[in-house]
């Protein structure tokens, strides 16, 4: 099925997750997204939201018509799910199994389960539909080559359930309108996140409007990261800001309100800290944080020499 969809370019470009790209390209495509907006001055929304219990909430029938679309066999998709519908739990403990079981045929459970090989790329085919239909609504942003002026559209990045969606950067944005136009597209992202029977999980949410404002004075400053007090003249923007609230869409037609972070919070987004005003504070802390455990760790231990070079090379080094 994935190479199938690798031979015919059906895999978009926002999943990182792919063959051949790591958490780290993720990451480096969303400092770069932060570059472009400082560089021209526009605003950026990103959304950062997480799906709840990834695998374990997908819809069976959703995986279903998602295999069959990508050209896998009716035999092979019956022979993983229905197994998976109709699985039976029992009870075991030291004093023997249960007698009695819940599932089965007559409470058939969802979910990829845990452990299965193919709920990997089965997650990922069904994240390809839901980015698609991000496209399909007029989401994402549109980043433009300097040199070839060959222009792209994306939506965000996306490694498995971690997802940051992105929106803004028009040359006609303000913060209001690209504000607008996240919260319109979380909204669909949990709609179809809901289709396919996951959910978002507030808590693990947030939201960040990268925006610069001139200081008066010949450069620019981030507003939210002001330290005197507004004058009147800007105290109702200054509220206005802060009237931004973003929410997460949420069962029975529920909405949970997000956290809103400053462009100066780090964020910690795939085991790494990308802050929105392009500084590395916190990830260079991390990293030396990081060094110091481990020089102590092995120095305090007896490994021999070439097990010490192996953990250097395949944990702290591949680590930062």
């Amino acid at each position: 099925m994935l190479d199938l969809a690798r031979q015919h370019d059906l895999v978009p470009e926002e999943i990182y997750n792919e063959k051949g790209r790591t958490a780290e390209d993720a990451i480096l495509q969303q400092v770069l997204m932060y570059d472009i907006a400082r560089v021209t001055k526009r605003p950026l929304v990103v959304a950062q939201v997480d799906a709840a219990q990834c695998y374990d909430r997908v819809a069976l029938a959703m995986a279903a018509l998602t295999l069959r679309a990508f050209k896998v066999h009716n035999s092979s998709v019956l022979g993983m799910l229905k197994p998976l519908h109709c699985m039976e739990f029992y009870l075991r403990t030291g004093f023997g199994q249960s007698e009695s079981y819940f599932g089965g045929k007559e409470q058939g459970k969802h979910g990829l389960a845990q452990g299965n090989g193919a709920a990997p790329p089965t997650w990922q085919q069904i994240s390809t539909i839901m980015i698609n239909a991000q496209h399909s609504k007029g989401h994402g942003v549109d980043i433009v080559c300097p040199i070839t002026m060959k222009k792209i559209r994306q939506v965000g990045i996306a490694y498995v359930d971690d997802t940051n969606l992105w929106d803004g950067m028009a040359e006609d944005d303000d913060v209001d309108s690209a504000a607008h136009k996240s919260q319109a597209g979380i909204n669909d992202w949990g709609g179809f996140l809901q289709a396919s029977g996951g959910a978002l999980n507030p808590e693990k949410c947030s939201a960040t409007i990268h925006n610069l404002e001139p200081d008066g004075k010949g450069g620019w400053i981030y507003p939210d990261q002001k330290k005197e007090e507004p004058s009147r003249e800007e105290e109702a923007e200054w509220e206005e800001l802060d009237d931004l609230p973003f929410f997460v869409p949420q069962g029975d037609n529920d909405a949970a309100q997000i956290k809103r972070l400053s462009t100066d919070h780090a964020v910690e987004n795939l085991g790494l800290y990308t802050r929105p005003d392009g500084k590395s504070d916190n990830h260079f802390e991390q990293m030396r944080e990081r060094v110091t455990t481990w020089t102590a760790q092995i120095k305090s231990g007896t490994i021999p020499t070439r097990s010490v070079w192996m953990s250097y090379t395949h944990q702290l080094w591949a680590g930062l």
